[in-house]
């Protein structure tokens, strides 16, 4: 009896534990919200210019072509790429959180069909988080620089992949498209495990969890059209005055996804079912 009494009351203890932690984690991530939605609001008034990306563009790939022939401190680039990992972590885990939020807060379907189709770009904070990760498509230039730092050659679907998201993300910004906000979410919770695996292994740490993410990010292109083709069928997408450059910006970046999609099955395909099929 006295055994039983002593799990009991072990056990009793352990989820009262738990169920603190729980709440205290909760609480500690919603007193975080409020200074990363103060952040991001910072950038709600960017406007955005077509010639931004293709300025943005130009450098990524000229300074691409001048770093293969620059040498840098290895030791440099070991704490240049430790310290861009775990920001992108960060960074990209508080986008998925503040557009869940928001979503939360401020959705109200009935209001988008009835001819807002711009209707949650309204918010100040749905602006500012957009136009953050907009922007942050810039910093992740540094992702093909430091591999070249490294002397080691960027596959064609990364640079692809870089340049092509800053010039839709910039269109969809620009015209306010709607779908942006799950561009945010989708890409945003994605790239947190990526560049969270990134940073593991530079502790020596490799999970095996790598395939995943790269599934995920073909789940990611399917999950992305399949929510942006409610809007295409709605009246105001398809009006001049309302959101049909926004629609039509949400049709480019859909065929970049479809594009995207494409090459990321044939990089899945032959790096981890070819290669195991070779062994």
């Amino acid at each position: 009896i006295n055994g039983y009494f002593i799990k009991l009351t072990r056990s009793a203890v352990l989820t009262r534990f738990d169920i603190n932690f729980k709440m205290g984690s909760v609480k500690m991530l919603m007193g975080l919200i409020e200074p990363l939605e103060a952040f991001t609001n910072h950038f709600a008034d960017y406007e955005v210019q077509l010639w931004h990306p293709i300025v943005g563009i130009f450098i990524y790939y000229t300074v691409t072509e001048i770093l293969r022939d620059m040498k840098v401190n290895q030791n440099f680039i070991k704490y240049l790429t430790l310290v861009h990992n775990i920001c992108l972590t960060l960074f990209s885990f508080s986008c998925v959180i503040l557009t869940i939020k928001m979503l939360y807060d401020n959705w109200d379907y009935s209001k988008i069909v009835d001819k807002e189709c711009s209707y949650l770009w309204t918010h100040t904070t749905a602006r500012g988080i957009n136009m953050a990760f907009y922007l942050s498509k810039y910093w992740e230039f540094l992702d093909t620089w430091i591999i070249v730092m490294k002397k080691k050659e960027p596959t064609k679907l990364q640079t692809f992949h870089h340049a092509g998201v800053v010039w839709c993300l910039a269109c969809m910004a620009k015209a306010e498209a709607e779908t942006f906000h799950w561009v945010s979410l989708l890409n945003g919770f994605i790239h947190t495990l990526m560049y969270f695996y990134f940073s593991l292994t530079l502790f020596d740490i490799r999970p095996k969890w790598k395939p995943v993410i790269t599934a995920l990010q073909l789940v990611q292109f399917v999950v992305g059209i399949s929510i942006s083709f409610p809007y295409h069928v709605l009246a105001c997408s398809w009006d001049i005055n309302a959101g049909l450059w926004g629609i039509l910006s949400s049709i480019q970046m859909n065929t970049f996804s479809v594009i995207l999609a494409f090459l990321f099955s044939l990089f899945f395909y032959e790096t981890y079912l070819q290669k195991k099929k070779d062994k």
